[in-house]
């Protein structure tokens, strides 16, 4: 497996003059109140990127307040809605990419922490360096971020111990924006978490597969919607990172 870091770069190069697919999914429970200016924020950064044919996913997990058809209501186009009666993450995430029949994938979580900008940037350089897999860091050097002091530092805890118990190079996996080429998204269909853990499974898979990685910076605004109730639960979730790492040390141990 190759492991690179890299900064942003000053302008995009389309590398290919063919037209490319991009598939954007994001994993929505219970986001009627900020899910059409985040889908705003998604199309418009993705419409400025040239040669680009691209449509975004939204699913539905479970939602019980509308989501979908909030979705639905503000007709915007290029959006699409897939629903799952299956809650979390993981779970949305694996029903978008059984969905997608893009050339590349990406996602990014319904709160847009990190600045959807970045996308640009991520499949330019997944173009260019042929990369399955291209992760978003808010540790990177170059990342910019406004997180408070307890979500910065439980943060770093969860990278060390992911590193230490699960033995993964990347130091910011839980980062939600990802993009991937085919074998990328082959291979997040095998995992099999379906919780916000999944994205640590991804990692932990693909360097398990000696898949390469890149790592780019983002510009993270922690609260874009500041009436948005957190959804983390530092306590109950710490522990639950815990087991799933030991239980996902073990799988990789086993071959599983």
């Amino acid at each position: 497996m190759s492991f690179s870091t890299t900064g942003f770069i000053p302008s995009i190069v389309c590398y290919y003059c063919t037209m490319t697919t991009l598939d954007i999914a994001i994993p929505a429970h219970n986001e009627a109140a900020i899910i059409v200016p985040t889908l705003k924020l998604v199309t418009l950064a993705l419409e400025k990127i040239p040669h680009l044919n691209w449509r975004v996913i939204v699913v539905d997990n479970a939602s019980t307040d509308g989501t979908a058809q909030v979705v639905r209501n503000a007709n915007i186009p290029h959006v699409e809605v897939v629903t799952t009666t299956k809650r979390g993450k993981g779970a949305a995430l694996k029903v978008a990419a059984a969905y997608s029949d893009a050339t590349y994938f990406g996602f990014i979580d319904a709160d847009a922490s990190p600045d959807p900008k970045a996308f640009a940037v991520m499949l330019d350089h997944a173009q260019k360096h042929k990369a399955p897999i291209v992760i978003g860091s808010r540790f990177h050097r170059y990342s910019t971020s406004d997180r408070n002091f307890l979500r910065h530092n439980s943060s770093r805890i969860f990278n060390f111990c992911a590193r230490l118990i699960v033995g993964i190079r990347v130091n910011d996996t839980q980062c939600p924006m990802k993009l991937m080429d085919t074998r990328g998204k082959k291979l997040l269909q095998t995992c099999t978490d379906d919780t916000w853990f999944l994205d640590l499974e991804l990692i932990a898979r693909a360097e398990e597969a000696k898949l390469t990685l890149l790592v780019l910076p983002v510009i993270w605004k922690e609260f874009r919607y500041p009436n948005r109730k957190s959804k983390l639960r530092l306590g109950i979730d710490a522990i639950a990172a815990l087991q799933t790492m030991w239980t996902m040390r073990r799988k990789l141990k086993k071959g599983q």
